[in-house]
């Protein structure tokens, strides 16, 4: 969100609300990422909040609030060490009793960033010819360079209903082009161990969209019929639940499932 959605943000808080039943509605969202740094004890040592500079009235509450988290510490052959990562803050202002409540919505860390020049993949001709989609998303294990070594179809969603055989034959053809062009990707990590990259996993949904008589992608409304789930084979995807079932509308960013960055109690939906 740009300056003026911050500038809303900021109003909401100062002003209280109208009583119209419009105001009595509103919903205000601000995003932000950055970087956060913890002590080998857990303890948050620093962050920023890179993308966007939140009001004052915002930044004090916030400031407090990431100051007192605590983390399970991070550990290095037994030892705690110093870590750092990329994060994801989201915050909601809902009405409460004339006036706006803050809330922290979401947060995830770690994420890796896509690099430049990824490949598409390549759409199934007869699923073209017949005018299905599908999203796939995929579980990706990266290497500590960021490139993929393996890869993982964690669930995968048609944009027809079809008889459960012709389904699968379909989520086939769209796994096997998703995961052969996901081989060749490389992404940018973002979280860093005791100094250093290691091993990761991420999820990232592929989207096939299913061209009209014309030759030409819908990029309208879409409607998807959720394939079943496939599990992730490695135990280190631990956050790979949450993270595929909390993605947002039009969220086709990486999200890690393997973050090191693990809070001791769970600040989604805390009141600031």
């Amino acid at each position: 969100m740009g300056g003026f959605g911050n500038t809303l943000v900021a109003l909401a808080l100062l002003v209280p609300a109208t009583s119209s039943a419009f105001e009595q509605e509103r919903r205000y969202a601000l995003y932000a990422e950055g970087e956060i740094v913890l002590n080998p004890d857990g303890t948050v040592r620093d962050y920023t909040l890179t993308s966007t500079e939140l009001p004052p009235s915002i930044a004090a509450p916030v400031d407090r609030s990431v100051r007192s988290w605590r983390f399970v510490p991070v550990l290095v052959d037994g030892q705690p060490v110093v870590a750092k990562s990329h994060w994801n803050l989201h915050l909601s202002l809902e009405p409460l009793d004339g006036a706006y409540q803050m809330r922290i919505s979401k947060v995830t860390f770690g994420d890796p960033r896509r690099a430049h020049g990824l490949a598409p993949p390549n759409y199934p001709r007869d699923a073209a010819i017949a005018g299905v989609g599908a999203q796939v998303d995929l579980a990706l294990k990266l290497d500590d360079k960021g490139k993929v070594i393996a890869a993982h179809s964690y669930q995968t969603s048609l944009t027809q209903r079809a008889n459960d055989k012709v389904a699968r034959a379909w989520r086939r053809r769209f796994e096997q082009a998703a995961t052969e062009v996901a081989m060749q990707w490389t992404f940018d990590l973002t979280e860093t161990i005791d100094g250093k990259t290691i091993e990761s996993i991420t999820r990232v949904p592929v989207e096939f969209v299913a061209p009209t008589r014309n030759g030409v992608g819908m990029r309208s409304w879409q409607s998807y019929v959720p394939g079943p789930i496939s599990p992730v084979p490695w135990p280190e995807a631990t956050g790979a639940v949450a993270n595929v079932d909390q993605r947002e509308p039009g969220d086709d960013a990486p999200r890690s499932m393997s973050s090191r960055f693990r809070l001791v109690d769970d600040v989604v939906g805390k009141v600031l």
